[in-house]
C-alpha cells in the first residue's frame, strides 16, 4: 500500500481509496465511562480544593472562594469527559486525570496546613 497526502487515506495498488477510521474504537465503552466520570470528577474536585484554598488564603471569604471554585471546576469536568470520549488513548487520559487530581489535592492540603503550622 502507498500513502499519498493525508495519512488516513490509503491508496491501494488497484487505485481504490479506503479511509481508515480515526475515531476511538478498540477501548471498551464501560472503561471510557468510568474514566470520564471518576477521572473527571476527581480532577475537577482537586482543582476546586486547590482553588478554594488559594483564594481563601488570598483574602477572599471562604464561601465566595468555594462558590467561585465550584463554578470554575464545572467546565473542567465537562472538558475531561469530552476529552475521555474523544481520545484514542483512554489509559493516558486516566493517568493524566489521576495524576493531576492527586497533585492538586495534595497541594491544597499542604497549602491549607501551612497557615496552621501542622503539616
Amino acid at each position: 500500500a502507498q500513502f499519498h497526502g493525508d495519512a488516513r487515506l490509503q491508496v491501494l495498488k488497484t487505485g481504490m481509496a479506503t479511509v481508515r477510521p480515526s475515531a476511538p474504537s478498540s477501548t471498551k465503552p464501560a472503561l471510557r465511562v468510568l474514566v470520564a466520570l471518576l477521572g473527571g470528577y476527581t480532577f475537577a474536585r482537586g482543582f476546586a480544593a486547590l482553588a478554594t484554598t488559594t483564594l481563601a488564603r488570598a483574602g477572599l471569604p471562604y464561601d465566595d472562594a468555594w462558590m467561585l471554585s465550584a463554578i470554575l471546576a464545572f467546565p473542567l469536568l465537562l472538558t475531561a469527559v469530552i476529552w475521555t470520549f474523544g481520545s484514542r488513548h483512554v489509559l493516558r487520559v486516566a493517568l493524566v486525570l489521576g495524576a493531576g487530581a492527586a497533585t492538586m489535592t495534595v497541594a491544597a492540603h499542604v497549602l491549607a496546613r501551612l497557615g496552621t503550622g501542622s503539616i
